[in-house]
């Protein structure tokens, strides 16, 4: 069970702007857990029963921003963001003999971003928009969750809390003439600092999948094009 209480308000005066944003996150996940490994210090009670875990966290984000023309918009922002705990990052641990850790916290990141937009009207066609983004950031992410080794004799493992740091930078641009638009968005994220799961280690080593997917680290690039038209009186 998740709730969520939101509180939002823009400020506007001239060509600044000011969006700022509260939210509080409740979040409750229970259940029924098998008896723990009597290795896993990570898990207590050990007898097999029921299992509730609940938190509570106040998020936010402001974003400023300057229209000093349709050409250059900049803009600055800085949100703290929590990610409540789901079902199979409690309950199961994705490899091996499963175990479970009754103190897993929810992931929060803090993101610092800096950018600017651009917006151009009639370029080819008296009715036609093109925009451009590019935004770089950084990110420090508290209570990162991956795979830690309980027992490496038994081979166990279960999920666990640590610290990561990422940055990047996203470009993305758009063309729209009614009839036919087009959007393209390329994103690079470089991770500064990130715990690899200890299951993923031992499983390419051993050469076996142990439940986890093919990529043991995200990929560095995306791209993604999307382009489309409208027919029928653009309906």
């Amino acid at each position: 069970k998740i709730y969520n209480y939101y509180l939002s308000n823009n400020f506007k005066y001239g060509k600044f702007n000011l969006d700022a944003n509260l939210n509080l996150q409740k979040f409750k996940l229970s259940g029924q857990k098998g008896k723990c490994s009597d290795d896993n210090y990570l898990c207590y009670p050990k007898e097999a029963g029921n299992l509730t875990l609940k938190d509570t966290n106040l998020n936010y984000s402001f974003l400023a921003s300057l229209h000093l023309n349709n050409y250059f918009m900049p803009f600055v922002g800085y949100t703290k963001a929590t990610r409540a705990l789901n079902v199979q990052e409690v309950f199961t641990s994705g490899a091996y003999n499963t175990d479970i850790n009754t103190n897993l916290k929810p992931e929060s990141a803090k993101t610092f971003q800096v950018g600017f937009n651009s917006f151009m009207h009639g370029i080819l066609a008296h009715d036609d928009t093109f925009g451009l983004k590019i935004i770089y950031y950084k990110l420090d992410m508290d209570n990162y969750i991956y795979d830690r080794t309980v027992l490496l004799g038994g081979a166990f493992f279960a999920r666990d809390n640590a610290k990561a740091k990422f940055e990047g930078f996203e470009v993305e641009t758009s063309y729209d003439v009614g009839y036919f638009y087009t959007n393209l968005s390329y994103s690079y994220q470089k991770a500064l600092k990130l715990p690899i799961s200890d299951s993923q280690k031992i499983a390419g080593y051993l050469g076996m999948g142990g439940g986890q997917t093919q990529f043991s680290e995200l990929p560095r690039s995306y791209a993604t094009l999307d382009i489309g038209t409208r027919l029928f009186d653009e309906k």
